[in-house]
């Protein structure tokens, strides 16, 4: 896995939404490894998901909260994060 901080954030659906939440990680000197975006609860909602290196925490999460975006998560990965446990017998296939 690689190192960085992960986000989860809510953000009202719209165009350069996603712009904005880049470019807020860019004027941090951020750089995004990876990013994702899902469903929010209603129509009008999205989750993004975003893995961030070399941006200052504290600071991005302030200046992401100003400009409107819901920060639902911060989890800092720079040790390496997380490893997942698979468990035996609880695949998605059959037989798994």
């Amino acid at each position: 896995r690689e190192k960085g901080l992960r986000l989860t954030l809510d953000v009202t659906e719209g165009k350069g939404v996603l712009a904005a939440v880049a470019a807020e990680i860019c004027k941090h000197n951020g750089m995004i490894l990876s990013l994702a975006t899902f469903s929010g609860l209603d129509a009008s909602d999205r989750i993004i998901t975003v893995k961030v290196t070399e941006a200052p925490k504290e600071q991005l999460l302030a200046d992401l909260q100003a400009t409107g975006v819901k920060v639902l998560n911060a989890v800092d990965m720079t040790n390496g994060g997380y490893t997942p446990t698979i468990i035996e017998g609880k695949g998605r296939h059959p037989g798994e």
